[in-house]
Order: C-alpha cells, then structure tokens, then sequence
C-alpha cells in the first residue's frame, strides 16, 4: 500500500495508477486510471477511469484507493492471488491447539518481525519470513526446507510467505532452538496464573471467582504447553526443570540466609552478619528478587 506521503511527493498529473475501489479486498478486480488533480488539504486524488464501462468517469477518491503505478501493477497482483491461495490452506489452523502452540513458540523466541505467523485474522495460520536465508542459517536449515511447500512463495520484497502446513512443520525446529526462551515464557505464564489463583484479587464478582478463572486458564493452556514442550525435546525440558529447581532451592537458601542474618543482628552479632551478607557478594534482598523475576 502506498502511504499519503509517498504518494503526494512522487506523484505526476497524467500517470497511470492501478485502482481498486476497496484497496484491502484482495482479488477484487483493478481498473486502469490516470491522476487528473491532487489535493494537497486531504491528500484526496481526482481520477479519470481508462477502462470498462466508466471510461472517462472522472471522481475524488481516497491515495489509499490507488495500489501502485499501472506498470508495476502485475507483481503485486501475482503476490495477491498466491497469497489467497495461501491464507485459504491455512483457515484449518483456526482454533487448533497445535496453532496455539505455534502462536506461543513465535511470540517468545525473540526474533520480533523476523517471524510472524497470523499477522492479523484474515490470515491465520500464514507465516511470513522476512530474511529466509538468513531464518534458514539461524535454524540450521537449508533456504529449500524453510519453504518446503507448493504453496509457499517469496512476495515482490522478499518475504516468505507459507502456509499453516509448512508453520506446523518448522516449528519443533524453532522451539528446540529457542528452548530456553519458549520454555521460560511457559514458566511465567504458568507460575502468574498460579500466584493469582492462590492470591489474587480483581474486579471479579467474588473472591471463589477470582480463584477460579486463573486456574481454569491454567487447565486450559496445558494441552497448548504439552506440544511446545514435546517441540522443545525431552532432554531439553528436563534440563530446564532440573534449572527451576535450583532456582527454587536458592530462593529457599535465600530467606533462610535473610532471616539467619537479621536474627544475628537481634542479638547484637552485627559484625557477623555484615561478613556474612559481604561474604555472598550480593546482597540477600537483590538476590531474592532477582530468582523471582528470572
């Protein structure tokens, strides 16, 4: 889509634009216009239509309604009717456990706009790829196995763009490799919906309420974090359980210290607190706080 200000400085009375009257409707049909006067107040752009029955109707119309240069037109319609082919094989994922899952596992993996899988409702379930060389390299695939599906295609700026088939496909390949990530956001989750069943209050009707929701999502999500975890690997889920039980024992460690510490105060033992609380290096507070919110 060009944007208001692309347009207003790079267009020329007389060119030949592509209009489409709904410019998000993919698939509609285009029509052939040329740019009679532009209004700079609203960036609004007076046309003469060139084809069909409304040859040489002339009208206001809205930048948003002109797709792109009549010349350079085709690609983008190319890019369209394979797009709809693809949003199309992917509606199944609508719903599914396993594309929650995948929703989860491309949130956190931490490549942001790299990776996006459903941009927005009309295209659940389609990922788009924005470098697949270098997605491929990060991966340990090769640029063919990334884009392993009929349908999948690269559109006019490089992106690629695949259907929920071929998500579904990568996507232990992505957990496993960005285990560590996935698994720990499946941790906070899991550890805040447990801290507010137990002792949260909201604007609810009722504290059993506010108890129960939370727990509910809690059993909710369990089938979308089985498949993340068996996308991640057994040998790696282990290892990060056998890291948040460490963590746990150190947080114990840690108010036993606190309270160690502080009762040696009471009884006048300040210098022996003070070198044991230097002895740790960090103090007992940050390091408390710092499990909690690792």
């Amino acid at each position: 889509m060009v944007t208001k200000s692309e347009l207003l400085s790079g267009v020329e009375i007389g060119e030949e634009w592509a209009y489409r009257e709904r410019p998000r409707s993919l698939g509609e049909p285009v029509h052939r216009v040329t740019i009679i006067r532009i209004r700079d107040s609203d960036g609004s752009i007076r046309i003469r239509r060139l084809d069909g029955d409304d040859s040489g109707l002339q009208e206001w119309v809205s930048h948003t309604s002109l797709l792109d240069r009549w010349a350079a037109i085709k690609p983008r319609l190319n890019d369209e009717q394979r797009l709809l082919a693809v949003r199309e094989a992917s509606a199944m994922a609508d719903g599914a456990v396993e594309y929650e899952a995948a929703l989860l596992v491309v949130k956190n993996c931490g490549l942001g706009r790299q990776l996006v899988l459903g941009r927005s409702r009309s295209e659940t379930g389609v990922l788009r790829i924005d470098n697949p060389m270098r997605m491929a390299e990060r991966l340990g695939l090769t640029p063919e196995e990334i884009g392993d599906d009929p349908l999948a295609f690269r559109d006019r700026h490089g992106t690629l763009i695949s259907p929920w088939q071929a998500a579904r496909r990568l996507m232990p390949t992505i957990a496993n490799v960005f285990c560590n990530e996935v698994m720990e956001a499946i941790h906070s989750g899991e550890a805040d919906l447990r801290d507010e069943a137990l002792y949260g209050m909201s604007y609810r009707r009722s504290w059993q309420d506010a108890r129960e929701k939370p727990q509910f999502r809690l059993h909710e999500r369990e089938p979308v974090h089985a498949f993340v975890r068996q996308w991640c690997g057994e040998e790696t889920v282990a290892r990060f359980d056998e890291l948040i039980a460490l963590r746990t024992e150190v947080l114990r460690l840690g108010h036993l210290l606190d309270r160690a510490i502080e009762a040696l105060r009471k009884r006048g033992a300040t210098t022996t607190a003070a070198t044991i609380e230097n002895d740790l290096g960090v103090p007992i507070a940050m390091l408390m706080d710092r499990e909690r919110h690792t």
